[in-house]
């Protein structure tokens, strides 16, 4: 399901409490990161993205781009498109939730 995000943002599922992970045995640890997997949070371009940088390993197919808007010094918002391997774009979701809020 499709819901906005901030600043133009999609997300595919609505966002979710951040997860604590030091208190997660594996197999719940794996079950977050599919979670994460197919349902990313913050996927899709931020329009008036005050920085945008993109990363990965092209040649294992992991290809993100990261987009943040800035106001008064913090992340307002924090988004990324990409494809890639299930931890790559989990990561790249689990990280816009852990960004936004930052100085």
């Amino acid at each position: 399901m499709m819901a906005p995000g901030p600043n133009g943002a999609t997300w595919l599922a609505p966002p979710s409490k951040k997860a604590d992970c030091k208190s997660m045995d594996r197999s719940e640890i794996l079950e977050l990161v599919l979670d994460y997997y197919h349902n990313p949070r913050n996927k899709g371009e931020l329009a008036d993205a005050d920085a945008i940088w993109n990363g990965g390993l092209p040649g294992c197919s992991d290809v993100v781009t990261a987009y943040l808007k800035i106001d008064n010094g913090r992340i307002a918002a924090a988004s990324f498109t990409g494809d890639g391997c299930t931890i790559s774009q989990a990561a790249a979701s689990m990280l816009t939730e852990q960004l936004i809020g930052q100085t």
